[in-house]
């Protein structure tokens, strides 16, 4: 194996945070547990940091959030999102710096699965449409780590998936021995994120083995599907897997919801700045 995953995985669990990130995440976590603190006190504490509130104001005013100009406050934020949306966006802010610069490919197609996760949402009239679009936008998360980690084993892992014509993931596993969804979910236990962002995170492309949160998922899993087979992949010719009955049951998947979602997503990619 190029990578010996229980090393790795060592490593993974001392990772206080990635380039940048300050420890708010552990100061954070204490203070929503405790009851005599308030929200307003909570959004201070974020606030303090300058560069991460605006990182995350940013993101959570883009377009993919729906909330366009309309949060001008972490504590807004707070209030609107919740305090698991926003310690994910305290996460995704710190990441989203390295994908937008070194790894525009990973970084274009999250936000993608990101929208077309709250499109899904909003199509099955599926509660906490903000949450799971966090989960669509972590969801690769564990690639981010792996690049930043080992980025030369990794870059042969990906050459190897384009020259077997495989998915990333069975590639991972067959050259590391465990994949970046694996790495998603040791990355969730260390920072104590909910079950609802975990699993998506840990289980996007094994939607079958959830035994928590199979709608959210369900979502993610069908949202990165779709993603992928428009060409927003993060691999030339990134194989769409099959959707297995679970996820076409608790989703209601047809044909007429396929080509509805297809349009949407299309419109909804072509006015969001994905760049950005």
């Amino acid at each position: 194996m190029l990578i010996d995953k229980d090393k790795f995985q060592k490593k993974v669990d001392k990772l206080d945070s990635f380039p940048a990130f300050h420890g708010i995440l552990d100061k954070f976590n204490e203070m929503v547990q405790d009851p005599t603190i308030s929200m307003g006190q909570i959004g201070d504490l974020i606030s303090q940091d300058v560069a991460l509130s605006m990182k995350i104001l940013k993101l959570v005013n883009s377009a993919f959030y729906g909330f366009p100009g309309r949060i001008s406050t972490i504590t807004h934020a707070l209030v609107l999102l919740g305090y698991d949306v926003v310690k994910g966006l305290i996460l995704s802010a710190t990441v989203f710096d390295l994908m937008s610069e070194k790894w525009a490919d990973l970084f274009k197609h999250s936000l993608a699965v990101s929208k077309a996760s709250g499109l899904i949402c909003e199509r099955r009239s599926i509660p906490d449409a903000e949450e799971i679009g966090l989960a669509g936008l972590l969801h690769d998360i564990g690639k981010v780590v792996l690049l930043v980690e080992e980025p030369d084993i990794y870059q042969k892992v990906v050459e190897g998936a384009s020259k077997r014509g495989i998915p990333l993931y069975m590639a991972e596993q067959k050259l590391m021995g465990f994949d970046h969804s694996e790495v998603a979910g040791w990355l969730c236990e260390r920072w104590h994120l909910p079950q609802r962002l975990t699993m998506p995170l840990t289980y996007h492309h094994r939607p079958a083995e959830a035994e928590q949160a199979a709608k959210q998922v369900a979502v993610v899993f069908m949202a990165d599907n779709l993603v992928k087979a428009l060409g927003y992949g993060t691999q030339p010719g990134a194989k769409v897997s099959p959707v297995p009955d679970e996820v076409t049951e608790l989703l209601q998947i047809d044909r007429d919801l396929l080509a509805e979602l297809v349009e949407a997503l299309e419109n909804e990619l072509e006015m969001m700045d994905v760049e950005a």
